[in-house]
Parts: structure tokens; C-alpha cells; sequence
């Protein structure tokens, strides 16, 4: 991942931390996405249990949630992708061909999966393995909610008006769009 540009005539590490933050903001909003999934699945399913999840304060404990996944992506880039040697490397010839710039003059870290040697770099595979996570635990709540509020709004259909059995399903069509 790299940007090109250098806002405000940023500096190319000011560029960087920019470009860590608009990962962390990525993984943030997959995790309100799931926030999203599961006040959906309470309201159909559990509704007497919307307040205690969703109820005052505890809405701050949903942005808490969506800031750690942030946090924990835009850190595992920051430490397991930041440009070393060997990325450096591996991408310089690139970025000089298709952009005409040094990587040393852009914002920029790489997955670089192995050595010249052909060994395993373990620190990069943990930036894959720190973002697979992620969306695994994220895309995991949101299937699970979502096929469980399928299941529900199927069953409820003979017990509410056509008017409701359309917002109930429009609401779903819309949760799942956000998700992909």
C-alpha cells in the first residue's frame, strides 16, 4: 500500500502515519458494520435486550470496540509492513517504472511474503495474519447475525403487515449491501 501524495506538502512520514490511519479507519468501519448486525439482530430477535447493549453509555463501548480493531490494524501495518530493506527492495524497480518516483520519496509498506533466499518472512506474515484475523472475527458476527435475523424475519412474516415484512427486509438488504 502506498500513496503518492503528500498533502499540505506533508513530509513522506507524515504521508505514512496519514496512510495508517485511513487503514485503521477501514478496519473501524467493518467493526461498526458488525455493531450495525448485531443491534439489527437484538431488534428483531431480542428487542427487551437492545437498551442493555445499546442503552446510554454503553453506546461508547460500541465505539471503543470499532477503535481497537482500528488501532490493532493500523498497528500490526505499522509494525509487521513498514519498508525494510528486503521490500524496498522487491518494490523499488516498480514504483520507478509505473510512477517515476523513489520509494524512499513516497508513503509505502509492503508485504514482501519472502527473502532473496526464498525464506519465509515471519513478521510480514504476521501483518497478513493480524489483518486476516480481523475480518474473520468481524465477517464471522456479521454472517452469523445476519443469516440468524434471516431465519427470524422468514418466521415472522405471517405475524407482521406486508408494510413491516418490507422494512424488516429493506433494513436486512441494506445491512448486507454495507457489509459487502
Amino acid at each position: 500500500m502506498f500513496s503518492l501524495a503528500h498533502p499540505f506538502g506533508a513530509s513522506s512520514d507524515v504521508s505514512f502515519t496519514l496512510l495508517l490511519v485511513y487503514t485503521g479507519f477501514y478496519a473501524a468501519t467493518i467493526s461498526f458494520l458488525t455493531a450495525q448486525f448485531f443491534y439489527r439482530y437484538l431488534a428483531i430477535v431480542h428487542p427487551q435486550m437492545v437498551p442493555v447493549f445499546f442503552g446510554g453509555w454503553k453506546l461508547i463501548l460500541w465505539i471503543l470496540y470499532a477503535c481497537y480493531f482500528g488501532l490493532q490494524w493500523a498497528l500490526g501495518v505499522t509494525f509487521f509492513a513498514r519498508l525494510d530493506e528486503v521490500s524496498t527492495d522487491y518494490m523499488e524497480d516498480e514504483i520507478l517504472q509505473y510512477y517515476g518516483k523513489r520509494v524512499e520519496e513516497i508513503a509505502m509498506c509492503a508485504v514482501v511474503a519472502f527473502d532473496e533466499n526464498h525464506e519465509l518472512r515471519w513478521f510480514n506474515l504476521m501483518c497478513v495474519l493480524n489483518m486476516t484475523l480481523i475480518m474473520m472475527v468481524q465477517y464471522g458476527f456479521i454472517i452469523t447475525f445476519g443469516w440468524r435475523m434471516s431465519l427470524k424475519i422468514r418466521e415472522a412474516v405471517s405475524m407482521l403487515s406486508t408494510s413491516m415484512i418490507r422494512l424488516h427486509t429493506q433494513f436486512f438488504k441494506v445491512l448486507v449491501l454495507q457489509a459487502c
